[in-house]
């Protein structure tokens, strides 16, 4: 996980607009914090959900907004570097920058990769009744495929012998 200043950072350097002989100013780092956190937000409202889970995991849920520079994004850390490329092309005009072509691309392949991680690909409802496999293969064995196993009796509880016996009963 990067925090805000990680990340705003990352932009700056790309665009030239800060390194380690001349650092930004704390004025421009609190204007490029606030752009940071409207971009998030537009960012969540386009769907592009970069957030963890409580295992560290990522998940689509939106990302927290940090609520100063030195704040935890909470993103996966596969995410950094294309935070800090997508963030650069908004806070050039805040340094008077002119955004050039490397730039835009690397924002735009930023994006598309922000997008892409974030969408999360929905599982496909099959039928019961569709068969399993292909079906058409030749030979002695005939078809592969197999209907799923039903339960003729599903109201009936039919202990399995697995199953542990209840406390005072002797089998």
């Amino acid at each position: 996980m990067a925090t805000g200043i990680d990340i705003i950072n990352d932009a700056m350097f790309s665009i030239g607009a800060s390194s380690e002989l001349n650092p930004a100013t704390p004025i421009l780092i609190n204007a490029s914090f606030r752009r940071l956190t409207q971009w998030l937000t537009q960012m969540t409202s386009k769907g592009i959900l970069l957030g963890l889970d409580e295992n560290g995991e990522p998940t689509s849920i939106p990302l927290p907004l940090p609520t100063s520079p030195a704040g935890q994004l909470g993103n996966a850390p596969a995410t950094d570097l294309s935070l800090g490329a997508g963030l650069a092309p908004w806070i050039a005009p805040i340094f008077r920058l002119p955004v050039d072509g490397p730039t835009k691309s690397a924002a735009t392949q930023a994006m598309s990769y922000l997008y892409t991680i974030s969408a999360m690909a929905e599982l496909p409802q099959w039928p019961a009744t569709l068969p399993i496999g292909g079906g058409n293969k030749r030979g002695p064995n005939g078809r592969t495929y197999f209907p799923r196993p039903v339960d003729p009796f599903p109201y009936l509880d039919i202990p399995n012998e697995e199953d542990e016996p209840d406390e005072g009963v002797t089998p």
